[in-house]
């Protein structure tokens, strides 16, 4: 057994990169989205306040009380804070309570100038195109949606967070490590370092091909931020180089890579390892690693493993083969940017996540492999330097890939989890990979899939392809906070049981004949990994393959049958996640079968191992689950729609305006380009646990023609402000530029007659690329939209007319005023009919709407009480025009009332001056003589404004009474 582990070791090898797969054939201020002003700190920082730091066992209100000094707050830690009343008497008071008997001293408190700092790399090499035609570091941060897929692990928002990985230190077990890379000596940790292959300190490489842990390390945690290069996952954590020989490597040396300073005994200083490298070679046991594993990860290390390169390969299921299979490792699978599965990722029950890396851009015949671009070493060695990359600069490569690459990615956003988390173990990251990793590539049922993607008991999606997605940095960060750890691990077995029975011969290749047995769980605890043992005698084990299946009906094949596979037997413990969170409670079922036929073998015996336990939540927890949403996923340049996303709250904490719950925008974090970076709950709104929140709002799309991503999440901007819960399903929204208008111009006046027609003019340029043709398009009324207060909705094209883009349409016509005097909006857009609104609005035009006659009364003067029989006298009647007609000579006058049309003061009417004119909102003068009747008596003397021939209008002028006498 010791041999067959050397030679296990000595064989061992990196993982290649997928492009050597292929030839082997395979921070500046943190923003914080706010509705409300944020408070104005005044140019005098001081407030009128004083803090104390009190003497241990002094209570905080005896102490103000007893002073005259009401209590504002007392902070842990015996620091108090009164009020003062002035800035001047806090100073007075601080040297007062400085010298007091329950105090150590006094300050004058008052507002601090300090600013929150978030990491947003400025490394040229990671933004695409950078340099011109390289896609950047799109598996970190996808914005020019390299593949067609939104395929990246979403860092961008966990960095805004301020997690950089800080404080963790990242081992690197590999062949070597370039601690003097520019990108890499200012993270380099020479006390967490060793060269196991050399027995030394120093884990520079050492041959001509110790090319492959610089990249790997260069993905997990390059320096980013320093303008210079690229950045990592962790770009601020700590990389320890773990080099190893990997030609004639030994078993003490990768025992001893993987426990050192990761132990009880000699400290856990290394929070995360990473293994980019396998066995190659099937059911070969390595117990030595094993338990050097199980050690490390005992004290807190969380090791990361690549789940291999082999697919198409006798290799390619990873539950055959090394220690991806172990419960103590998270084994990583590789998704191509197209968003499916890399063309070599191994598969298998024992995948926990996958990562991007290098893979295919597309599903063509022929389709484009993307690399990820890392560090490389410097000199005429590294894969930049052996004619498998010509990126520009030789210190780095755009080519790297495999599950070397994917697996580093996700040891470096764990290092980012475990800044926020210290308390961080493989279990506990386990349990948030399971929940917040994201499906990709929802329609897969491929052979490797199992069926495609199963939901358990549980809620969780599992595919051996994928293991539980996409791992998604920004939910990780967002909802680890929720969690204090996880619960004390437990564990159910039944022993060995005894089988002994053959195994049914296929009847025909693909057509097994299973044998079943199954056995009862009596616990409740939910469900992490299960590890099953099987025994089986078999002349050709590739024949064979296993299934279990929980009492809730979730099955998972535990492998898969490998015909290639002639060797004899099989005695192997193989794990499976597919059960994850599940209550275990009830029988199992577990299947052996034969697909091949002309082989046969004996089932010995197996034994099934629960390992159980959960998250425990944190108090408060904020939770968000996505219900359903509703987003065009065709618009159109600069329009307004209404959409829906609705979430769930599944949480223990209300939701509230006044706690700033709200929806944010996402893919990019607090993107604009809706037109909204957030959408807020009403006020005075709660969202109970259990409920469901439907956020309806208007977003407009973007001025420019593409492809956007429209995503939302929920949010908490308090103290700590944090996203949480599910991400709504991206839609990728194709903004088009098929209609569109421009406005030009417009003619409509702002007072009209009530009840009469007037013309109006409005030009619209065609900006978009489509002709407008009648039938089809037009104008129509908005404000309030399809609105007939103008007599009609709509204004047609002419019969038989085109409007092709580039050219104006100047629509002229004739629109009638509502009968009711008012003000009243007139706006117009184009419409192609059944199909969509677009373009500019006209600007609107409140229109004054009154009638085409009327008037006020503003004064008169002159007027007398008394007057003798036949005097005369003159007066003056002022009248204002408050219709839309202009008052004219010869067609306007004065006309005497009560009684109408009266002659009793000399004339029946009095005429404007020859020649004046009086528009509407001007006074008109009227100056003029009265003649008292002959007649002794009193007489009304009054007036209302007159159109000769057709109306009297407005209202009367006050009514004099005047008394003739003789």
């Amino acid at each position: 057994m010791l041999a067959a582990l050397l030679i296990a070791s000595a064989n061992a090898s990196p993982f290649q990169s997928a492009g050597e797969a292929a030839r082997s054939e395979a921070m500046l201020y943190s923003k914080k989205v706010r509705v409300a002003a944020q408070p104005v700190v005044p140019n005098d920082l001081r407030l009128p306040q004083v803090a104390v730091r009190l003497k241990p066992g002094v209570n905080p209100s005896l102490f103000g009380g007893l002073r005259g000094l009401r209590l504002l707050v007392a902070y842990p830690g015996n620091i108090a804070v009164y009020s003062t009343g002035s800035v001047a008497q806090a100073e007075q008071w601080t040297k007062v309570l400085s010298t007091d008997r329950d105090s150590n001293g006094a300050f004058v408190n008052g507002f601090v100038r300090h600013q929150k700092f978030q990491f947003t790399p400025n490394d040229p090499y990671y933004s695409n195109g950078n340099p011109t035609g390289w896609p950047g570091q799109w598996h970190l941060n996808n914005a020019a949606n390299v593949g067609g897929a939104n395929i990246d692990v979403k860092i961008q928002p966990a960095w805004t967070l301020g997690r950089t990985g800080s404080g963790v230190v990242v081992g690197i077990i590999d062949d070597g490590l370039e601690r003097t890379h520019e990108d890499i000596s200012p993270n380099y940790s020479s006390v967490n370092s060793f060269d196991f292959g050399q027995n030394d300190s120093d884990p520079l490489p050492v041959y001509g091909d110790d090319d492959h842990g610089t990249a790997v390390g260069g993905v997990a945690g390059a320096r980013g931020g320093n303008g210079i290069g690229l950045t990592g996952a962790a770009p601020q954590a700590s990389l320890a180089g773990l080099r190893c020989d990997f030609i004639a490597g030994t078993i003490a040396m990768f025992v001893s890579a993987t426990e050192h300073r990761s132990t009880v005994a000699n400290g856990t200083h290394i929070g995360i390892k990473n293994h980019s490298y396998g066995v190659p070679v099937l059911y070969e046991p390595s117990t030595a690693e094993s338990n050097a594993m199980s050690t490390s990860t005992a004290a807190g290390t969380i090791h990361v493993w690549a789940a291999g390169n082999s697919r198409g390969s006798v290799t390619q299921d990873a539950v055959r083969t090394g220690l991806q299979n172990s419960v103590h490792a998270i084994s990583v699978a590789a998704l191509a940017p197209r968003g499916t599965y890399s063309y070599y990722s191994s598969f298998g029950a024992c995948v926990f996540v996958t990562a991007p890396t290098m893979g295919e851009s597309n599903f063509n015949a022929n389709p484009t492999l993307v690399g990820v671009t890392t560090v490389d070493r410097t000199g005429n060695v590294g894969y930049n330097n052996n004619s498998q990359d010509s990126f520009p600069d030789d210190r780095y490569t755009s080519q790297f890939g495999g599950t070397s690459s994917s697996s580093p990615l996700v040891a470096g956003i764990l290092a980012l989890v475990k800044q926020a988390a210290p308390n961080l173990n493989t279990r506990f990251a386990k349990h948030l990979l399971a929940r917040y990793s994201d499906v990709v590539d929802p329609s897969d049922n491929t052979f490797s899939s199992d069926g495609g993607w199963r939901t358990n008991a549980a809620g969780l999606k599992f595919n051996p392809n994928y293991g539980f997605g996409v791992i998604n940095a920004q939910k990780l960060l967002s909802n680890v906070g929720n969690f204090s750890g996880v619960t004390p691990l437990t564990t159910t077995t039944t022993g060995t049981v005894n089988v002994n029975a053959a195994i049914p011969d296929a009847i025909s290749d693909g057509n097994p004949a299973p044998i079943d047995r199954t056995f009862v769980i009596n616990s409740t605890t939910k469900l992490e990994e299960i590890q099953v043992s099987l025994n089986l005698t078999h002349t050709w084990r590739g024949d064979v393959e296993a299934v279990l299946t929980s009492p809730s009906g979730t099955s998972s094949k535990l492998f898969t049958r490998l015909g290639s596979d002639s060797e004899d037997n099989i005695n192997w413990t193989y794990t499976t996640n597919a059960f994850w969170g599940e209550n275990p409670n009830g029988t199992w079922t577990l299947s052996v079968r034969d697909v091949f036929s002309g082989d046969v073998g004996t089932w010995n015996n197996f034994s099934v191992t629960m390992r159980q336990g959960d998250l425990i939540s944190s108090t408060p927890v904020n939770g968000a689950e996505f219900v359903s949403q509703t987003v065009p996923t065709t618009m159109y340049l600069g329009q307004q729609y209404s959409t829906t996303v609705a979430m769930r709250n599944t949480g223990n904490t209300n939701w509230t305006d006044a706690d700033n719950f709200y929806l944010v925008s996402q893919n990019p974090y607090a993107n604009n380009r809706w037109g909204r970076v957030n959408v807020r709950l009403n006020s005075g709104e709660v969202v109970a646990p259990g409920q469901t929140k439907t956020f309806t709002f208007n977003v407009i799309a973007p001025a420019t023609a593409g492809t956007y991503a429209y995503q939302w999440q929920m949010r908490r901007a308090n103290t700590p402000a944090q996203n949480f819960g599910d991400l709504s399903p991206n839609i990728s929204v194709n903004v088009i530029d098929g209609n569109n208008a421009e406005f030009v111009s417009q003619v409509v006046p702002t007072l009209v007659a009530a009840g009469r027609k007037f013309g109006v003019n409005v030009i619209y340029r065609n900006t978009g690329n489509r002709a407008w043709t009648n039938p089809g398009y037009f104008l129509l009324t908005q404000n309030p939209y399809n609105n007939t207060t103008w007599g009609t909705s709509t204004r047609n094209l002419n019969v038989g007319e085109t409007i092709p883009g580039g050219t104006t349409k100047t629509f002229a016509f004739e629109l009638q005023a509502p009968n009711t005097p008012g003000t009243y909006n007139l706006q117009w857009r184009m419409r192609q009919g059944g199909v969509q609104d677009f373009g500019d609005l006209t600007p609107n035009v409140a229109i004054v709407v009154r009638r085409g006659n009327d008037s006020e009364f503003v004064s008169q003067q002159n007027f007398p009480t008394t007057m003798v029989r036949n005097s005369v006298r003159q007066v003056t009647v002022r009248f204002r025009n408050t219709g839309v007609y202009t008052w004219t000579s010869g067609a306007y006058s004065l006309c005497s009332v009560n009684p109408f049309g009266n002659r009793i003061w000399g004339p029946i009417t009095v005429q404007l001056p020859t020649g004046s004119s009086i528009a509407p909102n001007s006074e008109a003068v009227f100056t003029f003589n009265i003649t008292a009747p002959n007649q002794v008596g009193t007489y009304n003397c009054q007036w209302q404004m007159r159109r000769s021939g057709q109306e009297n209008f407005g209202p009367f002028s006050t009514n004099v009474a005047i008394q003739v006498t003789n």
